[in-house]
């Protein structure tokens, strides 16, 4: 038995406002935006109604074609492959990882032709005349290899990149990477790409998010153990695209939202394969490391399974951690295990992901601090050790109910134990008014539990081709309890004499934080080309702070005693009902956009209840938000990308509880429940361009933000003892409170540029980037901007000679420097940052190979400039591979000169900061390396020839 659309949509619309009554009967509350709901409701209904009246309005271009595309000689998918409608903008579809593709738009019983790609494969187009609104491709489509024809004319290196529609797809055999080399290291070839230490990766200055492989979920969330759980040599093809979101696939209304995103294509994609890597080693001062990966793929499957450890501040699980982490602060002992399932199922998919981790760091640091413009100085001695547990659990179900409906549950978990002890002396020191002069000794001994619980549920529903329904439910259920026990001795000055003043505080700080929030969407289709969508959103959070501080009873010999004056308890209740408009067009899929215009009226309780109970506090918010993008699709290979959105942000928790905090009497602050909220507004322009012929690539971009009613923070230094809510504080003790400011810009530009460098068989990447951010404050009542500026230029040189012989060459500087509109605040402060480096990994005879690793450091500092400017690192590594480099054993070296100085330099508005660490120092290990791929042959690994081949020409079929 099945429901008409009218019946569902008064059915919905009675559920909405069933839903909205339950929320003010409970509260007590009238909310104005009543009136929008029910113009919402209305517009639903309306809606469906003209709907019904006209089916056929939107079925001009509303036929699905659907089919799979395989590589001819192997006859498996080719997940990934491009199947285009519009070969001049760019508009179409990829295949999944079954070679399966739905392409949408196409004209009944109209002739069409669509044209199908893949990076290396001869083009295919196929000539078609529908006569059905869902028409199957009686023929699967075979695309043959460049590589493989018998006539074929050399034509040069292989394409790089080739962009199409949303997509960017790079040639993975257009890089030589070493056979030890993992995902992360070849995409870190690859232009606008930047790897960081922990193997996560970065594209045009923004972190990659969300990793895919063959289509499918892989460590959801955890971009760094994705990339470094896949071995570079079974990659294919690597898609990186601003994914979007699940409404807007969906519905075909794109809201905007942008998720960056990699899609790695294997060879491994349909095939039963077993992939294995495993090493371990053992080296002088009990150095230790070791890793496990196995990945197992199946025509259904892709399991990765990992474990890892080592006390040389590495990424537990990384799959080339010899030389340990050398910018890391402190030495850590870490251990990990990873797990991550994927399963494909009728209609949909399932995919599991566990990731534990265990870390022991052992940081001592020294801090000097200059504020005033040299008139006040503050340095720090800190020894601490922290020990951290964590597990997290993410999983994922899509279901296609029936061709009208879809599910999506992404619930996932997190929970986190850490205990902490810290040790330190700090001082503080005024040129100008000596008396203010105090040191403190502290010993703080930590325990946090905190956990957090998030179930995101979907679902979606489709009327006509022209109407779509969705509904989502999301939620964050978090805890966080911390027991602190503190031991203070603060030293001031007192008519010349030294006066010591201690304290001994237990401090219980429990609290918790709630939000849900559901959302409803309606699209409605006008004409072929443009969509209007309506939206209502609920948004609830509730949140509570139970801080209670015990003093030390010197009877009792216990913590027995609550100080009222430093315990609070604070609850939160924060309602928000938002209604959005927008509107949708597209001309010829090649000029794209969506406007969008919203209203908010939210509601915010704030109670405290102890020491005191003091009457609730209600405040009431209302806002417009605003959100605009364009897209250009200028050529096939050419793209411009502009968006525009403002939001309104509520005070944390933190900012608002009004009560002291005094564990560090040198630097105590308070909350204050006063706070408005702040309001922003974000604008970005991004251009992308790629020359298949030449193999360049080139983007650039610019974003713009302004925050009204910022959070800043207002920093006083009390000059007489002052008692604060019953509290006494010592002078010389810096006060710090969250307030308000208009003012807070910040600005960014930069580019990307890579071209090969044919005479060097290599490649070249370069990068510049700037950024300014002006940022209001106050200091000793004095209202004041500080400005930061910085410049970034990379330059890298790139080898793709042959696997034999990887190397990069290249070049970081870095141009820092701050300045404040009150000289008597701070002074213009300058910092410089050189770096040289170099990169070889060369396996030379029969072999044998050696590593090299090295980079120089000129580092300078205005306020310091003395601070170990040059520092020269070498790491190194010389092995031996066997049974066809299957096993492999190294000697390996870190810092071999033993010049390594953990020093890193800071400024906010207004100190500039210095920071010295203990880190890891040289030492030697031996290491054993053994890995497997039950892929045989060349056609189960990339090709890694130094040229492409192109026959002579592509092929089409006639299919009416």
């Amino acid at each position: 038995m099945s429901i008409n659309n009218g019946y569902m949509s008064i059915i919905i619309c009675s559920y909405i406002l069933y839903f909205y009554i339950c929320i003010e009967k409970i509260y007590n509350m009238k909310y104005t935006t009543t009136k929008f709901v029910l113009v919402f409701l209305f517009f639903i209904i309306t809606s469906f109604a003209v709907a019904q009246s006209s089916p056929n309005s939107a079925a001009k271009n509303n036929v699905t074609v659907r089919g799979y595309v395989y590589d001819e000689i192997e006859n498996t998918p080719l997940a990934g492959a491009i199947i285009l409608r519009d070969t001049i903008s760019g508009a179409g579809v990829t295949a999944d990882a079954d070679g399966f593709f739905e392409l949408n738009g196409l004209a009944l019983n109209t002739e069409a032709y669509i044209q199908f790609e893949y990076v290396g494969y001869h083009p295919f187009i196929a000539y078609i005349k529908p006569t059905t609104l869902q028409y199957n491709l009686p023929d699967t489509i075979h695309l043959t290899s460049a590589m493989l024809m018998k006539e074929v004319t050399i034509w040069g290196s292989s394409p790089i990149a080739e962009v199409k529609g949303d997509t960017i797809q790079y040639n993975a055999g257009a890089y030589k990477t070493n056979p030890d080399a993992t995902a992360a290291d070849l995409i870190s070839k690859m232009p606008g790409f930047e790897k960081n230490e922990d193997g996560s990766v970065n594209k045009e200055g923004e972190a990659v998010t969300k990793i895919l492989v063959d289509g499918k979920n892989f460590f959801r969330d955890d971009a760094a153990t994705a990339l470094n759980s896949l071995p570079a040599n079974i990659v294919k093809s690597i898609q990186f695209l601003d994914d979007k979101s699940d409404e807007s696939k969906f519905s075909g209304y794109d809201d905007g939202t942008r998720v960056k995103t990699i899609n790695i294509i294997t060879t491994a994609a349909k095939k039963n394969a077993v992939i294995g890597e495993y090493y371990a080693g053992y080296g002088l001062d009990n150095k230790y490391m070791g890793a496990a990966n196995t990945n197992i793929f199946t025509k259904k499957d892709i399991i990765n399974i990992g474990f890892g450890a080592n006390n040389i501040n590495s990424y537990p699980l990384s799959q080339s951690g010899y030389y340990g982490g050398g910018g890391k602060a402190g030495l850590t002992e870490a251990a990990a295990f990873k797990l991550n399932y994927d399963r494909e199922i009728k209609e949909g998919n399932l995919s599991l992901t566990y990731t534990f981790s265990h870390n022991d760091t052992d940081l001592d640091r020294f801090v000097e601090r200059q504020y005033d413009g040299g008139n006040r100085f503050y340095d720090s001695k800190d020894m601490s050790n922290a020990e951290t547990m964590t597990h997290r659990v993410y999983t994922h179900y899509e279901q296609r109910l029936n061709p009208n409906n879809k599910l999506i549950l992404r619930p996932s978990f997190t929970f986190t134990d850490k205990t902490s002890f810290k040790s330190s002396s700090s001082s503080n020191m005024y040129l100008t008014s000596p008396e203010l002069n105090n040191s403190l000794k502290s010993n703080t001994e930590t325990t946090n539990v905190n956990y957090s619980i998030k179930p995101n549920v979907m679902w979606f529903h489709n009327f006509s081709k022209s109407q779509f329904l969705y509904t989502s439910f999301r939620g964050t259920f978090s805890n966080n309890d911390e027991d602190r026990f503190i031991d203070n001795e603060i030293t001031n000055v007192v008519d010349d004499v030294d006066k010591i003043t201690e304290s001994e505080q237990f401090i219980r700080d429990l609290a918790s934080s709630n939000n849900i929030s559901a959302n409803l969407g309606f699209t409605q289709g006008i004409t072929d080309r443009s969509r209007l969508n309506i939206r209502y959103g609920l948004e609830y959070d509730w949140s509570d702070t139970d801080k209670r501080t015990y003093v030390w009873d010197e009877l009792s010999q216990d913590y027995k005693d609550i100080n009222d004056d430093l315990s609070n308890t604070f609850a939160r209740d924060y309602l928000k009902n938002n209604v959005r408009l927008g509107y949708s067009y597209t001309e010829k899929d090649k000029h794209f956009v969506n406007m969008s215009v919203g209203y908010s009226h939210a509601e915010l309780q704030n109670n405290m209840t102890y020491p005191t109970v003091l009457p609730t506090e209600n405040y009431t918010f209302q806002s417009p938000e605003i959100s605009a993008m364009y897209n250009w699709k200028i050529t096939k290979t050419k793209n411009f990308f502009a968006r525009l959105r403002t939001n309104a942000n509520l005070p944390s928790m933190n900012l608002l509880q009004n009560v002291l905090d005094n564990s560090n009497p040198m630097s105590v602050s308070i909350g204050n429940p006063y706070l408005d909220q702040s309001y922003s507004s974000f604008l970005m322009m991004q251009y992308r361009s790629t020359n298949r012929e030449k193999s360049t690539t080139f983007s650039a971009y610019t974003t713009v933000r302004n925050n009204q009613n910022s959070f800043a923070t207002n920093r006083q230094v009390l000059l007489e003892d002052t008692e604060i809510n019953g509290v006494l504080v010592q002078k010389g003790a810096e006060l710090s409170t969250p307030v308000n400011l208009d003012g807070y810009w910040n600005f960014s530009a930069g580019s990307n540029f890579s071209f090969p460098v044919k005479s060097l068989k290599s490649s070249m990447k370069m990068n510049l980037n700037y950024n300014l951010t002006r940022a209001p404050s106050i200091y000793n009542n004095v209202e004041f901007v500080s400005l930061q500026n910085s410049v970034r230029f990379g330059a890298y040189l790139i080898s793709n000679i042959s696997p034999d012989i990887d190397f990069t060459v290249g070049s970081y500087t870095s141009f820092s420097n701050s300045t404040s509109d009150q000289v008597d605040i701070s002074n213009n402060n300058n910092a410089l940052v050189q770096t040289l480096s170099a990169k070889i990994d060369w396996i030379f005879w029969k072999g044998f190979f050696l590593n090299v690793d090295y980079k120089y450091r000129y580092n300078y500092v205005s306020s310091n400039p003395v601070a170990l400017p040059h520092q020269n690192i070498i790491n190194a590594a010389i092995g031996k591979k066997f049974l066809n480099n299957s096993l492999e054993v190294r000697i390996s070296a870190f810092d071999l000169l033993n010049q390594y100085t953990n020093i890193s330099t800071s400024q906010n508005d207004i100190y500039f900061q210095d920071v010295y660490s203990n880190s890891l120092t040289r030492y030697f290990a031996f290491t054993v390396k053994y890995k497997f791929n039950t892929l045989n042959g060349s056609s189960g690994l990339r090709e890694q020839s130094g040229g492409s081949r192109r026959g002579p020409g592509g092929h089409s079929k006639r299919f009416y």
